[in-house]
């Protein structure tokens, strides 16, 4: 229940601030395109709405920087605010990450590879 609404919530983002996967005005974020929970900067951790607004990716956990939310948030506020997340009772470890896969579905992967 709670992927599904996942899906919509994103969806709507997407459709309503044109979801950019680098960045760009007005660009889409392409099939099989990934973000990755990671602790280093040069990895992406979330992609970005054209409006700069939103953001959708992974966060680390304050307490934990080797864990990570999946999550929904305002991107342009001092302080970080979570607008939604699937897995605020279980985060997920680094190097986790979340596709876009060939077939239009998001894909939440443990770092081993397997869907979670």
């Amino acid at each position: 229940m709670e992927y599904r609404l996942f899906l919509v919530i994103l969806l709507l983002l997407t459709i309503i601030n044109s979801t950019s996967a680098t960045v760009k005005p007005h660009s889409n974020i392409t099939l099989n395109s990934f973000v990755m929970a990671t602790a280093f900067s040069s990895r992406r951790l979330s992609w970005l709405s054209s409006s700069g607004d939103f953001a959708f990716g992974f966060l680390p956990l304050p307490t934990n920087s080797s864990l990570f939310l999946l999550a929904i948030w305002y991107a342009n506020l001092p302080k970080t605010t979570i607008i939604w997340t699937p897995n605020r009772n279980k985060p997920v470890p680094s190097n986790s990450s979340v596709i876009l896969t060939s077939d239009g579905q998001l894909s939440l992967r443990h770092p081993a590879g397997t869907e979670i």
